[in-house]
């Protein structure tokens, strides 16, 4: 087993002699996984990147409530001067 607990890619395959060749072999799909998983960092990070860059689209507002009938409150007023087209 590995450092992190984790067993070999190979042992995993059963093999309890581990020849160079088979070892070599290995080497190609762990390379495969690594560059996916960076990609896969780059693309979330740029994703988080340009998502930031863009404000939020505006919240639904707060709905108003009429007051309630009775209470008191500013009166509308007429206006005083009315222009005449």
């Amino acid at each position: 087993m590995g450092a992190d607990g984790r067993r070999h890619p190979v042992a995993e395959l059963g093999r309890a002699d581990v020849d160079e060749t088979a070892l070599f072999a290995m080497v190609e799909p762990m390379r495969a996984i690594t560059d996916a998983a960076s990609a896969t960092t780059r693309k979330a990070r740029r994703d988080r990147e340009r998502r930031s860059a863009v404000p939020a689209p505006p919240g639904r507002p707060e709905p108003t409530v009429p007051p309630p009938p009775g209470t008191a409150g500013a009166e509308a007023k007429p206006f005083e001067v009315i222009e005449q087209w």
